[in-house]
């Protein structure tokens, strides 16, 4: 689940490009809250002024879901993406390996052997 602009006129202010990346990752997980979801991975989308397009992405174990997790990972995203002084033209943000929450919070929860023995009582 994503979302991506394309800019009239191509972005070269870093702090800018932060920023609309982090509004998207806003829409995005209100997006996926609506619909229970969460990811495990975030990937950003640059597009550069000649048309070259970099993904990069980050792969968590736990469900990442809301705007502040998604955008925790956005500066490291954007600074292995974007080469400083590149000027963009497309960025876009993708939560990608959904899951249900509810489902997510199972995987990352391990019983311990106490939790096992009381539920066989």
């Amino acid at each position: 689940m994503g979302t991506e602009r394309t800019f009239s006129k191509n972005l070269e202010d870093r702090s800018f490009m932060l920023t609309t990346l982090q509004e998207m990752a806003a829409q995005v997980a209100a997006r996926l809250q609506v619909l229970n979801l969460a990811g495990h991975t975030v990937h950003i989308k640059a597009r550069f002024h000649d048309f070259t397009t970099v993904t990069r992405a980050y792969t968590a174990t736990e469900g990442i879901g809301s705007a502040d997790a998604i955008a925790a990972w956005l500066p490291e995203l954007l600074e292995r993406a974007v080469p400083k002084g590149a000027s963009v033209r497309l960025l876009g943000i993708t939560v990608s390996g959904l899951v249900y929450v509810l489902a997510a919070r199972r995987v990352v929860h391990q019983m311990s052997l106490l939790d096992e023995i009381h539920n066989l009582r």
